[in-house]
């Protein structure tokens, strides 16, 4: 999302930072936590960088009775796999990583490919309603403000993929063959020119038993990187069928073409 232009949205920033600062807290702003671990006396030691420096990191140390991790699940296991591949944390669960779940998302849209002069798509609140097309299936409409076109620029052809209900033409031939259906319309696609005047984004997501298992293993040249595989319950999916068929459905009502953005199975944040 990219932002309230009144202020109202809840922002980490704005909000949270706030109040615990007027509770007492004391916020360091631009540091990056590097490492930590256990002391002999029992407390925690910390270590930081300055944010988003290559040179002049202007290292930093902090020493602190209790320790609470809250990078985020991404930022925050990343923290946990690197201290406890580097020893730093030797009663550290072996399950760490095991049954990270996630929010089965996929973003899709439907967009026109020039601007109607009664309709523009970037006034109003960014999110106002959903709908539950099955029970565990949940889309919201999405808007984006004006000017803020730069996501136009990783849509491509909504394409559907394997399953019951999606085909066994492979996606990138799929691809191929829309392109050769509609060369000028998948060229005007790459104008990006008040995209989001035009542009409707369904922001599909699902509540089924699906995780993945992250870990980390050795790369090419001896450091070890953080990974992922299928984890436990249902196989985690490609594409959400219910989110292509309703966006699908919608260009034949406002003279729009279907659009993927994007299409992930991300790790809640």
């Amino acid at each position: 999302m990219t932002g309230c232009r009144h202020g109202a949205k809840n922002t980490l920033v704005k909000n949270y930072l706030g109040l615990a600062e007027s509770a007492g807290a004391q916020v360091i702003p631009m540091t990056t936590v590097t490492g930590f671990e256990q002391l002999a006396d029992g407390t925690w030691q910390v270590r930081a960088v300055r944010t988003g420096r290559w040179v002049r990191r202007q290292k930093k140390t902090f020493t602190a009775t209790y320790l609470v991790l809250a990078a985020g699940t991404w930022g925050t296991q990343r923290l946990l796999f690197k201290m406890r591949d580097k020893g730093k944390l030797p009663k550290l669960s072996d399950r760490l990583g095991v049954l990270t779940r996630t929010n089965s998302e996929s973003i899709v849209g439907a967009g026109k490919l020039e601007v109607s002069p009664d309709l523009d798509l970037t006034h109003g609140v960014a999110i106002t309603s959903s709908i539950h097309p099955t029970p565990d299936t949940h889309i919201e409409p999405v808007r984006y403000g004006k000017g803020s076109n730069a996501m136009g620029l990783l849509q491509t052809l909504m394409t559907d993929g394997p399953g019951p209900e999606g085909t066994d033409v492979p996606r990138w031939r799929q691809l191929i063959q829309n392109v050769r259906k509609d060369p000028r319309g998948t060229l005007r696609l790459l104008n990006v020119h008040r995209w989001s005047e035009r542009t409707l984004i369904a922001l599909v997501m699902q509540h089924l038993d699906n995780s993945i298992t992250t870990f980390t293993k050795r790369g090419m040249f001896g450091r070890r990187r953080y990974s992922s595989k299928q984890g436990h319950g249902e196989p985690n999916p490609t594409w959400i069928p219910i989110g292509n068929k309703v966006t699908g459905g919608s260009p034949r009502r406002s003279t729009a073409s279907p659009a993927a953005p994007g299409a992930s199975c991300s790790t809640s944040r």
